[in-house]
């Protein structure tokens, strides 16, 4: 294992933790009532101090082989979460060390989960470190800055698999780090367009910014207690619906359709399967609420339906109305959507579209199988033969999704007798969604758990954010071995 540059990598990651933090003291010191930012300054300064430490150690070759970009990425994202926490307990707003990381990995994660109380008694900085984090993380920081870093070798893409969301990483360019920054211009490309969108239907520009970050991102932190509802806009919610549907959305399909092959753009079948459920639940739910007497008018059904489908299929874990109090069958969806999460190449979490629609077709081929087994059955996506390791990585990563995710409701069951806020929650943060039902709903946070529960909460948002496989392969005796993986 190539330790040295292991350990360098998340020396210049520290450096960009220590850059970030300070753009929070700027944001703190402009807002009222502008006392000093010492719980920004501290970390900023060990983050600084660490990466000066981490960086002199100089790496004998600059290749990274998959187990050095599985290290990289777990133990980088281990540092910045860290770091990310301090704010949190030196200013005093979570009670524990454990309360603040999970708030930072909350973050990080994109998950969006709380355990504050009172989100509006935060100071302006702190709001805004608080959505800043769910931006980082919303691609990756190694990702980042191995766009940006002039030894990125063609190895850099174990690091990629490690952070960018889906089954498989596509590049759509020769070099691996033009793919990252066209990535990441992207991303800042939907972030601006839905601050400006946000700011002409007239919200504020400072909660602007911050809903952007958190819709783009999909990460759901809100700066109000009661949500989007606070605004109570319906151009709001419009613009959020689309902006959270967007980033949901493969983000190579952006980059093609403005490039050079829009036909492939529209006749992508993960993005037809997204796009689809989106409209299909949308539609059932909002059936279901007029027809149930929840709101007088189909067009409110559908105006509450859309925003939260969008919401929960993408991730991003926004909310405009307590949906505790909608009927069994809307709420039976919107949990089966938690799991669903948006596309591969975005920021969202959950299993992905892609690999549900491959399991399938995966189970399509075996009836197939059974029913003519002389004939040759073949998996195709998007036109494309799927390769068999390709089908055998979606089954696995689904067997371990489910059984983390049991693992943890057991877990979790010690501390409640709510069957359905402990189904909801542990569901809400392996798939980086922040809310979910009863006590842990729209209008209900994770406080109230013991901090056994925080801990295996906070594992489930770490797991559920580097999708399974870095952690499982971090734990295996061989990971560790000289000859390890290569």
């Amino acid at each position: 294992m190539n330790i040295k540059l292991i350990c360098n990598s998340i020396g210049k990651l520290c450096y960009l933790s220590a850059a970030c933090l300070l753009l929070s003291t700027l944001v703190e010191l402009h807002y009222p009532p502008r006392d000093f930012p010492y719980w920004f300054l501290l970390p900023a300064a060990l983050a600084l101090a660490l990466g000066i430490l981490l960086c002199r150690v100089r790496p004998n070759e600059q290749n990274l082989y998959a187990r050095d970009g599985i290290a990289a990425v777990v133990f980088g994202w281990l540092v910045i979460t860290l770091l990310g926490a301090l704010p949190f307990l030196l200013s005093r707003v979570c009670d524990s060390f454990i309360d603040s990381f999970f708030e930072s990995i909350s973050g990080f994660s994109t998950t969006g989960a709380s355990i504050l109380r009172d989100v509006e008694s935060l100071t302006k900085g702190l709001l805004f470190w608080r959505s800043f984090s769910q931006w980082l993380g919303g691609l990756g920081f190694l990702a980042l800055m191995s766009a940006f870093s002039s030894s990125v070798k063609a190895q850099t893409i174990y690091v990629l698999q490690s952070e960018i969301t889906g089954p498989t990483l596509e590049k759509f360019v020769p070099k691996i780090e033009n793919t990252i920054k066209i990535l990441y211009a992207i991303y800042v490309i939907l972030t601006l367009g839905s601050v400006l969108a946000l700011t002409f239907c007239r919200m504020p520009l400072f909660d602007a910014v911050l809903n952007s970050f958190g819709a783009v991102a999909t990460g759901g932190f809100s700066i109000n207690n009661a949500g989007i509802a606070e605004y109570n806009s319906l151009t709001v919610e419009i613009v959020l619906t689309v902006i959270m549907l967007a980033s949901g959305v493969n983000f190579t399909l952006y980059y093609m359709f403005v490039t050079h092959s829009k036909r492939a753009v529209v006749k992508d079948e993960e993005l037809h399967f997204y796009l689809g459920t989106f409209a299909v639940l949308t539609i059932a739910i909002a059936i279901c609420l007029h027809m149930q007497g929840v709101f007088e008018s189909f067009g409110e059904s559908l105006r509450r339906s859309a925003f939260h489908v969008s919401s929960i299929i993408t991730t991003a874990g926004y909310t405009s109305y307590d949906y505790n109090l909608w009927p069994l069958f809307p709420k039976a969806l919107l949990l089966l959507l938690m799991f669903f999460g948006g596309s591969a190449g975005s920021t969202s979490g959950g299993i992905k579209h892609v690999r549900i629609l491959l399991l399938f077709k995966l189970v399509r081929r075996e009836v197939g199988r059974l029913t003519h087994p002389r004939s040759a059955h073949v998996v195709t996506l998007n036109g494309k033969a799927v390769d068999n390791k390709v089908l055998h990585a979606v089954g696995v990563y689904f067997f371990l999704l489910i059984s983390l995710f049991f693992g943890a409701f057991i877990l979790i069951s010690f501390d409640t007798n709510d069957f359905t806020t402990a189904f909801s929650a542990v569901a809400a943060c392996i798939n980086s969604i922040g809310p979910g039902f009863n006590a842990v709903g729209p209008s209900g946070n994770y406080a109230d758990f013991s901090s056994l529960s925080k801990v295996v909460f906070i594992a489930c948002m770490f797991i559920g954010r580097l999708e399974i496989y870095p952690i499982v392969v971090l734990f295996t005796p061989s990971f560790w071995r000289r000859s390890g993986l290569r």
